[in-house]
């Protein structure tokens, strides 16, 4: 990841992240635990007084099924706190992700970042997502890391997308906006990428106070990334 490219964008792709053999370790044992706990499993959204600072606070291993009308992304699966129901040697290789991603952040934006979150994010064929929004209006803001464990191929695998420097003020136009669905102008239109050709063991960084948003996928379509957020 180049610092400049990280600072100016706002978001970044870092090709083939993991060693090979450690990569393979980790999603061999991500594997395993949706078999085991959320795939052919009935999961249930939260309570409706469950917010996701109420999940971000509580630091236990929950599996949360998300509603349009508290969470978007209607039935994307949200794995909070992952890397405690993984084995040792994963929570091992999570620790050096988020240890080498602080001390890049750091770098780049002059602020001390501290981990805060490992969530997995399982799409599939989810058809309804929330449109382009900042999650902050405040720079240096949140951010997040997003390893894949699958082949983003097109714009229908569900990609994330962002308005490329944003983050610095601009994203504040999209601030809590769930239901802008195109950029707002002809400059964001122009800075609007959409990181459909990300693949397994790439992690892609972004700023959450840039306009950004998951887009929506076709029937059949699966995404899964493990997310550690970032906070300064």
């Amino acid at each position: 990841m180049s610092e400049d490219d990280l600072y100016n964008n706002g978001a970044c792709v870092l090709p083939q992240y993991l060693p090979e053999e450690k990569y393979i370790s980790l999603r061999k044992d991500v594997s395993q635990y949706l078999k085991a706990n959320v795939f052919q499993k009935n999961i249930k959204p939260a309570g409706k007084d469950v917010s996701f600072n109420t999940l971000r606070k509580l630091g236990k291993l929950y599996i949360n099924k998300r509603i349009p009308q508290r969470d978007g992304d209607d039935g994307l699966i949200d794995v909070w706190n992952i890397n405690k129901g993984l084995s040792k040697e994963s929570q091992d290789i999570i620790k050096e992700i988020a240890e080498d991603i602080e001390n890049k952040l750091t770098e780049t934006f002059k602020t001390k970042y501290s981990f805060k979150t490992c969530n997995l994010y399982i799409n599939q064929g989810i058809a309804k997502t929330r449109g382009i929004h900042a999650d902050t209006g405040k720079f240096p803001s949140r951010t997040k890391a997003f390893l894949y464990f699958t082949d983003i191929n097109d714009v229908h695998d569900g990609p994330f997308s962002f308005i490329l420097g944003s983050h610095f003020k601009e994203g504040k136009k999209y601030h809590h906006k769930y239901d802008i669905f195109k950029p707002l102008n002809k400059e964001h239109q122009e800075k609007y990428k959409i990181f459909d050709d990300v693949k397994q063991n790439d992690l892609l960084v972004g700023c959450v106070s840039g306009a950004h948003r998951g887009m929506p996928q076709k029937k059949g379509r699966e995404r899964i990334v493990l997310v550690l957020s970032f906070d300064p």
